[in-house]
């Protein structure tokens, strides 16, 4: 069986005034405008859900406090996690702009090929009816002629047996000849409404198929026209969303990238080298008798070993002997500049000399920014504190700003 490609050849039938074809037109436009509808209504929707989104997004991004002295790689990944929330939320807001900008535009296909279907729709609705009416006219005239056509032979075979009857009087002959003139005459007007009927229904019928022809001409070009509009749409629509998925994926790529960078034993380092206050820790404090100071302890330590407080002597403000008093276990090498604490009890040691504890002024060679808060330009003086390991060191800026910057960021050699 051969495939039709065309609607007009497709919507006919052989009953006179069935409209099977116009019922099935009809309903397909019917659908056709409902599918547009749907299509806009989910342009709007997907729009209104991308915008929501996004301001999501965005309140959730002004939620998440910003790292401003970042000691450590996971810290600076959630600065960056932070701000590509920000791109996130704009690929958002411009994925429903788009679906917006699309849902209009169906709206205005939708409208423009809505009346032309319903146009043409309308036309071939009149004509059909007119059709109809005037089948059933030219019906009702078939039918009277007819009957007409009988009653005329009725009358004439009455009028022939009174004419070869013998009893027939003169009367019943001319009231006979009456009848049959009169039928004829009847007849004759009959005939010629039924073929005035016949004609205006067959001109009515050709100017009913051409508007049926027509009618199914501009079905099929609108549909096509559908078809080609809502596949581009989709196709539009759906490479959005693969672009926002994109861009929100390149988005997360960037956070891994950092993430890839996190190590657990540098940011502890790192977390020790900004923010550590000293490796010392303080002694206890044990009981010492006003009334004999020495009585309770053994070279310099208390009944249960431990190290008794100094008593408050001129010496023992000195910044020398303050600084010079350390634990055995800490570096047993220093020796004690107290005579209080001298080398005879190897618990305390001397410590180097205050000088060494002068802070030391390197020169900046180049700029470099560790974080939005800390950062040194070439030229600039900074105070070295310490060296966490072997590339990065501790300073402290004139702006009294603390942080680390590599050791190649430093004329002199450290």
């Amino acid at each position: 069986m051969t495939r039709l490609t065309h609607y007009s050849e497709a919507f006919w039938g052989l009953e006179y005034t069935s409209t099977a074809g116009y019922d099935a037109l009809s309903k397909h436009n019917s659908e056709q405008k409902k599918f547009l509808h749907d299509c806009e209504e989910y342009l709007r929707k997907r729009s209104k859900i991308e915008m929501d989104y996004g301001k999501a997004l965005g309140s959730l991004t002004k939620n998440m406090k910003e790292r401003s002295n970042p000691c450590g790689v996971l810290e600076v990944a959630w600065n960056t996690l932070r701000g590509e929330l920000e791109n996130c939320k704009q690929a958002h807001d411009e994925a429903g702009m788009f679906f917006t900008q699309h849902a209009e535009e169906t709206k205005r296909f939708s409208r423009e090929v809505t009346a032309r279907r319903d146009n043409m729709e309308d036309r071939l609705k009149k004509i059909q009816s007119q059709k109809a009416s005037l089948h059933k006219s030219a019906v009702s005239l078939s039918k009277t002629y007819g009957q007409k056509c009988r009653e005329k032979d009725q009358t004439s075979e009455a009028y022939k047996c009174l004419k070869r009857g013998v009893t027939s009087t003169i009367k019943e002959l001319e009231k006979g000849k009456s009848k049959m003139e009169k039928s004829e005459e009847e007849a004759c007007k009959a005939d010629n409404a039924y073929k005035t009927a016949v004609t205006l229904l067959e001109e009515t019928r050709q100017e009913w198929e051409k508007e049926m022809e027509g009618a199914c001409q501009e079905f099929q070009s609108s549909d096509e026209e559908q078809i080609t509009f809502l596949r581009s749409e989709m196709w539009l629509c759906v490479n959005r969303v693969s672009q926002t998925a994109l861009e929100v994926d390149d988005s997360c790529e960037r956070v891994r990238k950092v993430l890839e960078t996190c190590n657990v034993d540098q940011d502890i380092q790192n977390f020790i080298a900004m923010h550590a206050t000293g490796t010392q820790r303080p002694e206890a404090v044990t009981y010492q008798n006003y009334y004999d100071p020495g009585g309770n302890s053994h070279n310099g330590r208390g009944e249960g070993g431990s190290p008794r407080l100094p008593m408050a002597t001129p010496a023992s403000h000195d910044a020398t002997a303050f600084y010079s008093i350390v634990r055995e276990d800490d570096d047993p090498t220093y020796a004690s500049a107290d005579p209080a604490y001298s080398s005879a009890d190897p618990t305390y040691s001397m410590a180097e000399p205050l000088t060494s504890l002068t802070p030391r002024v390197l020169t900046v060679s180049r700029s470099y920014q560790s974080s939005p808060d800390f950062v040194v330009q070439p030229g600039e003086k900074v105070t070295f504190l310490s060296k966490p390991n072997t590339n990065m060191l501790k300073v402290r800026t004139a702006a009294n700003k603390i942080g680390t910057i590599p050791v190649t960021c430093i004329k002199e050699s450290v």
